[in-house]
């Protein structure tokens, strides 16, 4: 899919790129994994609907069949006829986008940065997903911070959330141009403090996407994604370049970061092993996806011996 994209110059991002990230549409990969019913008297039957609940309508006369529970005691006091309240079934669902920009993705091989992929796969969802009726909402991080935006169905509302995606970005493309990278601390606090945000604000039954590369190993945010996992549809869309893991056969390797170059040495065994470790790394998030009863998506260059799309346990 990413080698549908079309970017700019695979570095910058702009508004109008991100607005048209769905035209034409990529086709998202959608969840199969059924979620346990949060009624305690269930149907016999599944809704294909997500909403929130039921909606109110409007009061009318109250007629056989009727669930008593519904009547309206105040209209039926005051017209001395029995009215009942009336709803409809909450078809709208909430879906949240979580994006990472912090500075490690700040590099890529081939089309583009990882963060302007990242950022194209995070519009293409949330639009998506207005396209269909449903309210988006969003987290952005950085190393310094993360931002909110409250869930909303307006194209105004969009068009906000993709403005400050793209002066983000392209802010600290200037910044490492001028400074260079920062030095990362603490890597994973700001995803950790939204995710703990984000139990608090989601609904059961919304639609969470985190689209990243890969989550850092700490216990406090696999605690946030399962119990996120347990009442939502979660998934995670993990954006990897082939340096993420491969180191070309020659040992001399240049690096640049638009201003300076770096050669680095690597021996045959040093590759090996650079491959090992990413692949250890990811076989560990794999493991933890699976039981947090999470999705993980792998987009982008991968070693033969992984698969794009991991799908949870079968529960009893």
């Amino acid at each position: 899919m990413i080698s549908d994209m079309q970017f700019q110059d695979g570095i910058h991002l702009q508004l109008s790129e991100l607005l048209g990230a769905s035209l034409p549409r990529f086709q998202l990969v959608k969840s199969k994994r059924k979620l346990p019913s949060m009624a305690t008297l269930n149907g016999q039957t599944r809704s294909r609907f997500r909403g929130q609940g039921m909606e109110f309508e409007e009061v009318r006369a109250y007629l056989p069949g009727d669930d008593i529970r519904n009547i309206d005691w105040r209209v039926t006091a005051r017209t001395g006829i029995t009215h009942t309240k009336v709803f409809t079934e909450d078809k709208e669902q909430l879906v949240f986008g979580i994006l990472n920009q912090q500075q490690r993705l700040f590099f890529g091989s081939k089309k583009a940065l990882k963060s302007v992929i990242a950022a194209h796969y995070f519009a293409n969802i949330l639009n998506q997903a207005r396209d269909q009726g449903h309210r988006v909402g969003a987290f952005l991080f950085d190393d310094h911070n993360h931002r909110e935006f409250k869930p909303s169905n307006r194209r105004k509302h969009l068009m906000h959330i993709l403005s400050d995606v793209e002066k983000n970005h392209n802010l600290q493309i200037e910044q490492i141009k001028t400074s260079g990278f920062e030095t990362q601390q603490h890597q994973g606090d700001n995803l950790s403090a939204t995710l703990q945000r984000l139990t608090k604000i989601a609904r059961p039954g919304s639609k969470i996407h985190i689209i990243s590369d890969l989550l850092p190993d700490a216990d406090k945010i696999w605690e946030s994604i399962s119990l996120l996992a347990r009442h939502n549809q979660l998934q995670i869309w993990c954006i990897i370049d082939i340096l993420d893991w491969f180191i070309p056969s020659a040992n001399e390797l240049t690096i640049s970061d638009g201003n300076q170059k770096k050669t680095l040495w690597f021996s045959k065994n040093r590759s090996q092993q650079y491959q090992n470790d990413f692949l250890t790394k990811i076989q560990n998030m794999q493991n933890k996806v699976w039981q947090s009863g999470a999705e993980l998506h792998l987009l982008g260059s991968l070693p033969n011996q992984l698969e794009t799309h991991t799908k949870p346990h079968a529960t009893n």
